[in-house]
């Protein structure tokens, strides 16, 4: 009768070495004892669990060019999650800061059409395009594009819509890469990665992800670089290998390896 080996790794971010990683996304985590992998052919991902904490607006998408008054001004919006109420409320508070009393801005959001509607007494626009903060802009979370590409500016009047549908669902999936169990996977944009987890959970939620309900992400171990498993460094990232700013919440992964 033949005999399958196999056994179970349970990784969590907590265990994570303070010196030798960067955050809870880029660390290295010492295991207490060595992990023999020499037995094994292949390792499964089972489980990973992650507390949403990724922010949809940060230094990188939290700057607009308003144009009113003949004058260029700059509105900053407070990094964090938001969704679809506290961005309009968010984006109607510092509106009206940046306009220094010459509009008094309403912010509204549908959830019909999924856009967002700005007014004001006095005309102004966006420029989403052609201002000087366009690629650290939100134009893609509030809609301002009309091929989800590339931000278009607004037209020049006291009511404006955006043209495309807002757009809160950052990240759409994660990208976990452990170089001591090897690189198998790649995407359109380049990436390389040995795990894939696709977001399915909202801003502050628990996203569990119980890859057999999916599909079986079971890899073939490269044994000659590694028999013995000491410590594992682990990146999780959102594409174009951006680390993830999961601001260190903690996040826990369940391993499978067996000779099968």
């Amino acid at each position: 009768m033949t005999s399958f080996k196999e056994s179970n790794l349970v990784i969590r971010s907590v265990d994570r070495s303070s010196t030798l990683s960067t955050s809870s996304a880029d660390c290295a985590i010492k295991l207490s004892e060595p992990f023999d992998i020499s037995k094994f052919s292949y390792v499964e991902l089972l489980y990973f669990q992650l507390y949403n904490t990724c922010y949809n607006i940060t230094s990188s998408n939290n700057q607009i060019d308003l144009y009113e008054d003949a004058t260029d001004k700059l509105v900053t919006l407070t990094t964090g999650s938001y969704n679809a109420s506290t961005l309009a409320t968010e984006l109607q508070t510092q509106l009206n800061t940046a306009s220094g009393g010459y509009n008094t801005f309403t912010v509204s959001y549908s959830t019909i059409t999924r856009k967002f509607t700005f007014s004001a007494s006095n005309n102004f626009q966006f420029k989403f395009n052609t201002g000087t903060h366009t690629s650290s802009s939100p134009w893609k979370i509030l809609g301002f594009s009309n091929n989800g590409l590339t931000s278009v500016d607004s037209s020049t009047s006291t009511t404006i819509s955006s043209p495309s549908p807002s757009n809160f669902a950052t990240p759409q999936s994660y990208f976990i890469r452990c170089k001591e169990l090897g690189e198998h996977y790649v995407s359109t944009s380049g990436d390389k990665f040995t795990f894939y987890v696709p977001s399915s959970s909202g801003a502050g939620a628990v996203q569990e992800v119980f890859t057999r309900n999916t599909f079986c992400q079971k890899l073939k171990l490269n044994k000659s670089s590694y028999a013995s498993l000491t410590e594992l460094h682990i990146l999780i990232e959102t594409g174009n290998y951006t680390t993830a700013q999961l601001n260190n919440s903690d996040w826990e992964l369940l391993l499978r390896f067996s000779d099968y």
